[in-house]
Parts: C-alpha cells; structure tokens; sequence
C-alpha cells in the first residue's frame, strides 16, 4: 500500500530568531530550500517547548517516509504469515492511522 503525499518536499529545518514585532520573544521558523513551511511562536515562556515543537515540526517529512517504508514490511511480513510478539496486523493499524492522519486519508 503506497500513498501519495503533498506536502512541502523535505528536508525542513528550523531558524530560531527573535521575533520582529516582539524582539524579546524568540520564535522557530520552519523551512524546506527557500519555502517557509511555518512558524513556531513563544509558548507560555518555555523555551523548550518551543524547541521541541520546531524540532518536531521540521522532522514530518522524513518521519512520514519512515514511516511510510515500515509499514510496507509490516505487510509483507503479514502476508509471509511472520509471528511476532505484537501482532503485526495491530503495528499495521496504527501505522496506516498516521499516514491517513498525516496524508488526509481515511481514518
């Protein structure tokens, strides 16, 4: 099961500069090449959280694609009847919950 993504093309990385109408606050844009993806703004004055969420938010494409590549192994080893401690149709579902989350396909 291969699904198409269209989003910004990865890699993303983050920017951390002060804010232009705030200076005081920092704030986190998120870039591919030469397209701005997003921003993330100061959060309740924890510097971070702020971090982390950029980190986060920069790591979705490729965190998508690994994703994306594990579940096709989790269907060959179901359809090759492979035994495993967790079912691999249980690690199936929850994958392909997130790539619908994170493609906009069907839950």
């Amino acid at each position: 099961q291969t699904k198409q993504t269209s989003h910004t093309a990865g890699p993303w990385r983050v920017e951390q500069h002060a804010n232009r109408k705030f200076p005081a606050c920092t704030e986190f844009e998120i870039w591919n090449q030469n397209t701005h993806i997003t921003t993330v703004h100061e959060h309740v004055n924890d510097i971070q959280i702020d971090v982390s969420n950029a980190r986060l938010i920069a790591a979705a494409p490729e965190l998508l694609e690994a994703l994306m590549l594990a579940t096709r192994y989790l269907y060959k080893m179901e359809a090759d009847g492979a035994e495993t401690a967790v079912p691999v149709s249980n690690a199936i579902r929850v994958c392909d919950a997130v790539i619908n989350k994170a493609t906009g396909g069907a839950a």
